[in-house]
């Protein structure tokens, strides 16, 4: 199964990040952005597909790369 996400997918941060951003929270995507480093001026990089996932528990807005973040999956006994 392929990480296919759509707007109002719950998400979390893929667990190896999760120590690296500190955001442990699920989400929800509210949007698709792209990243455009522009800062970097001696490096030349391409836009980055991202998404806003909002994260209730830390009423918090964040512009996340699409392959940093997976669908969360609820397993039903």
């Amino acid at each position: 199964m392929g990480n296919i996400l759509f707007i109002g997918d719950l998400v979390v941060v893929k667990k190896q990040l999760q120590s690296i951003t500190g955001i442990y929270e699920i989400g929800i995507i509210i949007g698709e952005t792209k990243i455009i480093p522009s800062d970097l001026s001696d490096i030349e990089m391409d836009e980055i597909d991202s998404f806003n996932v909002y994260f209730p528990g830390l009423e918090s807005l964040y512009t996340i790369p699409k392959t940093c973040v997976e669908k969360l999956i609820i397993l039903q006994e």
